[in-house]
């Protein structure tokens, strides 16, 4: 890409970012769910919770790019994709997404209060009830939900790519040798810059941001019985060359409704 497509690409990034951000905020107050989607009101308010912070993320990152600091960005626009492509798999999925959700806070929750115990924090009864309460149940939603290449899995053919750019983006976020490299000075010495090189190129971050927004908007927008902002997003789906709702491999799509189906025949036979 030359310069000036790159600069020119940049600039249709940005202003498509802006009207995202506009689109979240004229969300109306209430989501009234839309007839024929059975949704439990718990996974309704994962999707809309982890939309939600995906917009936040996004903000912030884009506050942080204009202030300079694009490096320091990264991690929130690597947070962004995370959350908008987490908010499509809840969608997508029945109540296996769901149980797979909640056994992933409450492995966390158990090594939490063993970690604590080890260090003596906490009052010993409280800590104890942290664990107790925090009992697992395997599902089949548990892998995905646990690791989020296998979640990118989950999206075929488009998951392959997102859990590249999430690795990508993972260089810059924990410590290791893309954050050192990013403030040394080629040399024969070693000289520290003030202010670090700028990570990836600008369209690919941007266009990150643009695509973790627009997947959880669209699905906070699928959500909702107007589908306010269906052809809005349809449009920005188009300018950013990717689908506005990622496909479920099949592999996935069967292995949820199959679970879905043996529980209806559990139901209905007890």
């Amino acid at each position: 890409m030359s310069e000036r497509a790159e600069a020119e690409r940049v600039e249709e990034l940005c202003s498509t970012l802006d009207e995202l951000l506009m689109i979240w905020d004229d969300r109306p107050e209430k989501t009234s769910v839309g007839r024929g989607r059975q949704m439990e009101l718990p996974r309704l308010a994962v999707v809309l919770g982890l939309a939600s912070h995906a917009h936040r993320l996004a903000r912030a990152a884009l506050h942080l790019s204009k202030a300079g600091m694009v490096l320091e960005a990264m991690p929130l626009v690597r947070g962004t994709l995370e959350h908008g492509l987490t908010a499509q798999w809840m969608l997508h999925n029945d109540a296996e997404a769901l149980a797979g959700f909640v056994n992933a806070q409450r492995r966390q929750r158990r090594a939490l209060g063993k970690a604590m115990l080890g260090v003596g924090w906490g009052e010993l009864d409280e800590v104890t009830e942290i664990i107790e309460n925090s009992e697992v149940i395997p599902s089949t939603g548990d892998a995905p939900a646990r690791h989020f290449e296998q979640l990118c899995d989950d999206f075929a053919p488009l998951g392959s790519s997102m859990y590249v750019i999430y690795r990508a983006l993972s260089g810059y976020t924990h410590a290791g040798h893309h954050i050192v490299d990013a403030y040394l000075v080629p040399g024969d010495t070693i000289s520290i810059r003030i202010a670090p090189e700028k990570p990836l190129s600008t369209a690919t971050w941007l266009w990150t941001l643009c695509a973790g927004c627009m997947w959880a908007s669209r699905a906070a927008d699928m959500l909702d019985r107007d589908r306010p902002h269906r052809q809005a997003l349809r449009r920005i789906a188009r300018v950013l060359r990717t689908p506005g709702t990622p496909d479920l491999h099949s592999k996935a799509w069967l292995r949820s409704r199959g679970v879905t189906r043996k529980a209806k025949s559990k139901s209905s036979s007890a």
